[in-house]
C-alpha cells in the first residue's frame, strides 16, 4: 500500500489543498482547468512515487511500469473530471454532494486499481503518509461545520 497511499496524497493535495476557488470554476468552464488540474495531480505523483516509477506496478495481464501507470492515471484524472464538468456546464446534472463523492470514490478507485499490490514496493505502509491523508480529510471536513 506505500504507493497507494502515495498517490492518494497526490490526489488529496491535487483536489483540496492546491485547487484553489479560481481552478475549480475554471474546471467548470473550460478543459483548460481539468488538464492543468490534472497535470497538478500528475507532477505530484511523479514526485512522490519517482523512487518507484521505473520498476512494474501492474504485472497481470500486462506489465505496466510505474510511470505508464502515472500516465494511465493522468489521462484517467483528466477524463473523469472533464466528463464531471461536461455535465454540470451543460446542466445534465446538479453539482452537488452525491456527484462530489463519486467523482472522489471513481479517482480512488481508479488510483487503487493502479497501484501495486503484490511486490516488494507493497511490503510495509509509510504511516507519515496516511497520517497526511488522514489530515487533509479531516481538515477539509471539518472546514464546513466551521463556515
Amino acid at each position: 500500500m506505500k504507493i497507494f497511499f502515495r498517490l492518494l496524497f497526490a490526489h488529496l493535495l491535487a483536489d483540496f489543498v492546491l485547487q484553489t476557488n479560481f481552478i475549480a470554476n475554471w474546471k467548470r468552464r473550460s478543459f483548460y482547468g481539468v488538464l492543468v488540474h490534472s497535470l497538478t495531480f500528475f507532477i505530484l505523483s511523479l514526485l512522490l512515487t519517482y523512487n518507484y516509477i521505473t520498476k512494474i506496478w501492474i504485472d497481470y495481464p500486462l506489465q505496466l511500469s510505474g510511470i505508464f501507470c502515472l500516465i494511465i492515471l493522468f489521462i484517467l484524472h483528466i477524463a473523469e473530471d472533464e466528463y464531471r464538468a461536461y455535465n454540470i456546464r451543460r446542466h445534465y446534472v446538479k453539482d452537488n454532494i452525491l456527484y462530489f463523492f463519486l467523482d472522489q470514490i471513481i479517482h480512488i478507485t481508479l488510483l487503487f486499481i493502479f497501484s501495486p499490490h503484490s511486490s516488494e514496493l507493497e511490503n510495509n505502509i509509510e504511516w507519515i503518509f496516511v497520517i497526511l491523508c488522514l489530515l487533509i480529510v479531516g481538515t477539509y471536513k471539518y472546514s464546513y461545520f466551521i463556515c
